[in-house]
């Protein structure tokens, strides 16, 4: 009975094996990401602790002193600190000659000699400057001020879309197929250009004060014409956007930023994400094998044509959904007359 038993247990194991091999390659994967990236649990805890109080500290500095007090950083006048992340501190800052203001971003002191996370920065910054659109974020250009590493951008006025859904959790469908026209412009001109944004999410749009909706943040983008821009069999990207193909192949495509972008207007539509897990595993896991909720059940005043494009968008096979960021603009603009059908009451303006 004893060997039966272990017989049993040892067919279950296979199974189960061989069901969750790809999951299990990709947590491997990811572990490898973090074991190069990451110390000892106490000491990004701490990391981030201290990161907090510097930012906090800053902020106030900056509101208490004048612009007599301002920081130098090589060509750069530091005027205060606009964010603060795990590896880096944004700043706002006048390039002198120029003096045009830009947006700094410098690694904080701890990541300022990891050469990988160099690498990617301007990795970044190389990908950016061959990028020039308007709904896009321009990179100025990056290397070493006073031997400080630092990425220059473009400074932009407003919010991030994440930020205005905090805010209004559901917004206007007129509006939700004007920032998505944007965005689809942006990706059109990236894929273009052989740039796989990688990592779309209403964190990485920002809304700017003329009313323009301009993509950010291609910290994790793939240029096909970079040699060793692959990356193959490494998890990069935000779980609640990734496509299912990022997951199981560990590559991505122009149509893997089209199911992000897809999420996104769930998201934007109905105030939920499509797949809500309570771990990273189960959510990627969600991605390739459940379907998402329909969106006029969540929300009954959405056209069924608008509906259609979302889950389309969201098909688990990439060969499923829109083949070319084109291909979905074209359908967007088409929907012109739905849009205005449900958007008679809406006087919100229009977003480039």
């Amino acid at each position: 009975i004893v060997v039966l038993l272990e017989l049993a247990a040892l067919i279950a194991l296979g199974l189960w094996l061989w069901r969750h091999g790809e999951e299990l390659r990709a947590i491997f994967s990811r572990c490898r990401v973090y074991l190069r990236r990451m110390r000892s649990p106490a000491v990004v805890f701490a990391r981030r602790w201290v990161s907090r109080e510097k930012a906090e500290q800053a902020i106030s500095v900056s509101e208490a002193q004048d612009s007599e007090t301002e920081t130098r950083l090589g060509p750069f006048q530091i005027i205060r600190l606009l964010g603060s992340g795990t590896m880096t501190d944004v700043y706002e800052a006048v390039q002198k000659g120029s003096e045009e203001v830009v947006a700094l971003k410098i690694p904080k002191p701890e990541w300022r000699n990891d050469q990988k996370y160099l690498a990617r920065l301007f990795r970044q910054a190389k990908i950016g400057e061959s990028l020039s659109h308007p709904n896009i974020i321009r990179v100025l250009g990056s290397g070493y001020a006073d031997g400080t590493p630092y990425l220059a951008m473009e400074r932009l006025h407003g919010i991030t879309l994440r930020q205005i859904l905090n805010q209004q959790p559901v917004l206007p469908v007129s509006r939700v197929i004007e920032i998505s026209r944007a965005v689809t412009r942006a990706l059109i001109y990236a894929h273009n250009h052989g740039v796989i944004h990688r990592d779309i999410k209403s964190e990485n749009i920002m809304l700017t004060r003329e009313n323009q909706a301009v993509v950010m943040d291609f910290d994790v983008a793939k240029a096909t014409w970079r040699k060793g821009d692959t990356d193959h069999g490494t998890l990069l990207g935000t779980a609640a956007y990734m496509a299912p193909d990022q997951v199981t192949r560990g590559r991505a495509d122009a149509r893997s930023d089209l199911y992000s972008l897809g999420v996104t207007l769930f998201e934007m539509l109905t105030g939920r994400l499509p797949f809500e897990g309570d771990n990273f595993w189960r959510l990627l896991r969600q991605h390739r094998e459940s379907s998402p909720p329909r969106l006029r059940v969540l929300r009954p005043d959405i056209p069924q044509e608008v509906e259609a494009v979302v889950l389309r968008l969201l098909e688990k096979s990439p060969e499923r959904r829109y083949q070319s960021a084109q291909d979905l603009l074209d359908v967007l603009v088409s929907l012109q007359d739905v849009v205005d059908s449900v958007s008679k009451h809406h006087t919100g303006g229009n977003i480039p």
